[in-house]
């Protein structure tokens, strides 16, 4: 009888050690912001936040959410030296999103660097040989009749997918087609003025 105690103690605590180390996997893999940065949408993990970084942040983002995901922008180098650093930091796989003490609020500033710089769903469409209908069917979103507009949505694992915005710069749906698309008149712009 004792025995059988001690076999089913050690089984639950095992079971309790499993159930913790997963719980904490879990909190570490779930999205915490989304943040626009320069030409694409960002989704940053619990994981590639340094914990140091949050304390140097702004009041609002000190804390990650547990529940739900923040949008949030990302602010410019202020100067040269910073420039640098962050490119030091970009190169080692610590992109600007990642840092929450570069973080600005969601708001009608951000909104509106998304909106000059979102591209019609036409452009993708036809980039990718594709319908309007047939990224709004893979997107999961209900033909309203307005205009759609995309950016690409990256993450640490991914670079191949759009995130579908309305001409607010509401996110309305997501879709796994790569959003990157060269620009054939800028590359050879770019390549006349190496020559």
């Amino acid at each position: 009888m004792r025995e059988r105690v001690v076999d089913f103690s050690l089984i639950g605590a095992i079971q309790l050690a499993a159930l913790i180390y997963g719980l904490y996997s879990v909190s570490l893999a779930r999205p915490v912001a989304a943040a626009f940065e320069r030409d694409r949408i960002n989704i940053v993990t619990a994981a590639e936040i340094d914990k140091a970084d949050l304390a140097k942040a702004k009041d609002g983002f000190k804390t990650l959410p547990w529940f739900g995901i923040e949008r949030v922008g990302v602010r410019e180098a202020a100067n040269v030296d910073e420039g640098n650093e962050s490119l030091s930091l970009s190169l080692t796989g610590i992109e600007p999103s990642m840092r929450p003490n570069w973080w600005l609020p969601d708001g009608p500033a951000e909104r509106e660097k998304i909106r000059r710089v979102m591209k019609p769903l036409s452009e993708l469409a036809a980039a990718r040989n594709m319908s309007e209908a047939d990224i709004v069917k893979s997107a999961k979103v209900s033909a309203s009749g307005k205009p759609l507009f995309f950016l690409p949505l990256t993450s640490g694992r991914t670079k191949d997918w759009v995130v579908i915005m309305d001409e607010n710069a509401d996110f309305v749906g997501y879709a796994p087609i790569d959003g990157f698309m060269t620009n054939k008149a800028a590359e050879t712009k770019t390549k006349e003025q190496v020559i």
